[in-house]
């Protein structure tokens, strides 16, 4: 997204983010967001509201978001769009990676 706002594809990324049935957000919460960044998930989410699916993968509870955000009406809005219309799914147990044989070679 970063990369779209600094070359003028912005517009075309978003649309074609929007088009897809699903919708992968792997390592949710691993770096920090910039400003644009937290507005982005919010247009992106917002947009697929109700009409697309988003899975959202990671390590982030909800409860944090809010810190993680750092913006209250962006962090709101996203959790409000996400929480009320999701299917969640909480693992627990041992890392299926600790549990793997560690690979050949």
């Amino acid at each position: 997204m970063a990369i779209a706002h600094q070359d003028g594809s912005l517009s075309r990324l978003r649309s074609a983010l929007v088009r897809f049935d699903l919708l992968i957000l792997n390592d949710f919460g691993l770096t920090p967001l910039t400003e644009s960044g937290k507005h982005d998930l919010l247009d992106i989410v917002d947009a697929r509201t109700r009409s697309a699916s988003i899975l959202l993968a990671g390590h982030l509870p909800f409860k944090e978001w809010h810190a993680y955000i750092d913006n209250p009406m962006v962090a709101d809005a996203n959790l409000d769009r996400m929480i009320n219309t999701s299917h969640r799914i909480q693992l627990a147990g041992e890392s299926m990676r600790r549990l793997a044989p560690p690979p050949a070679g």
